[in-house]
């Protein structure tokens, strides 16, 4: 049986996701006296391309749906101008997060990093205060009912202490641009160089930069 809608966006965008975690009012409030925070952003995973199951299944079937597949991979690696949306995530995070910490200096490193593991970040970046943000899932899946494409992004942004390489906090985005009305195909998304999957995106980018602020300012308990 083909997963819904709602289903099929929980298995890719919840799958080994990470949780938020938010800060108490006090941990909050000690934010100010931080004189300077470390902010980068990570190498993306390669974008997620649509599979649909030929509903005959076999041999031949197989053959057409994995020709398919590489076929729209090629056309997304090639896509002039397509970018992960983490640097607008990124920007327009940081923007909020000076208006809040007027008094803290963000020093941002200009290349993306290939691993976000704690300990190898504090040999390269030694002590302070490091925020980092990653995209972990971003590209196209099927609403294989409706018959249909959408774009999904995932990210999750950290506050981090690098001298005890403790997450102060995490903030996580799982989102897709759903158009049940205009029910876009991937060939859709490809067309003009991939013109509409890349407002989805930004629509996307949008509302997790949103999204991270609201959980930034969130004294509740964690997720």
């Amino acid at each position: 049986m083909v997963p819904s809608l709602g289903i099929a966006i929980l298995i890719v965008l919840l799958g080994c996701s990470p949780n938020s975690i938010l800060m108490d009012q006090q941990t909050k409030e000690s934010l100010s006296a931080i004189q300077e925070i470390k902010v980068l952003y990570y190498q993306p995973p390669a974008p997620l391309i649509p599979v649909t199951i030929a509903p005959m299944g076999g041999v031949i079937f197989g053959a057409i749906a994995v020709a398919g597949v590489q076929t729209h991979r090629e056309r997304l690696d090639n896509m002039p101008g397509l970018e992960d949306p983490i640097l607008q995530v990124k920007k327009g995070f940081l923007a909020s997060m000076q208006a809040a910490l007027p008094k803290t200096t963000l020093s941002e490193v200009s290349h993306p990093l290939p691993d976000d593991d704690l300990e190898k970040l504090k040999r390269e970046l030694g002590q302070g205060y490091l925020l980092d943000f990653k995209t972990t899932k971003w590209g196209i899946i099927n609403n294989s009912i409706q018959v249909y494409s959408l774009a999904v992004y995932q990210s999750r942004a950290r506050l981090v202490n690098l001298s005890e390489e403790k997450i102060i906090w995490q903030g996580v985005c799982y989102l897709s641009e759903n158009d049940p009305v205009g029910k876009p195909s991937i060939h859709d998304f490809e067309v003009d160089d991939g013109a509409l999957f890349k407002a989805h995106l930004a629509k996307l980018a949008t509302s997790c930069v949103a999204e991270l602020n609201r959980q930034f300012v969130d004294t509740g308990a964690s997720q």
